[in-house]
């Protein structure tokens, strides 16, 4: 399995595990709720968060660990 590039990358708040969003929206296919869905699943303990928002996603890319700001 390839890695997920980092903006697409979850991790797990309970167990750590980390994976991709297509990984964790695959854990809902079967209910009928899936497609207005926003929680990801965790492939490995099954705990269920929400999914990153635009503005997440925004912050995570501006403020990457390691990267000076100027």
């Amino acid at each position: 399995m390839n890695p997920a590039p980092a903006s697409e990358t979850v991790t797990c708040p309970l167990c750590g595990t980390r994976y991709s969003e297509t990984e964790g929206r695959a854990c809902t296919t079967g209910c009928p709720m899936a497609r207005s869905c926003a929680l990801l699943c965790c492939p490995r303990c099954g705990y269920e968060t929400p999914g990153p928002t635009r503005l997440t996603r925004f912050l995570s890319r501006w403020l990457k660990p390691g990267v000076a700001h100027e």
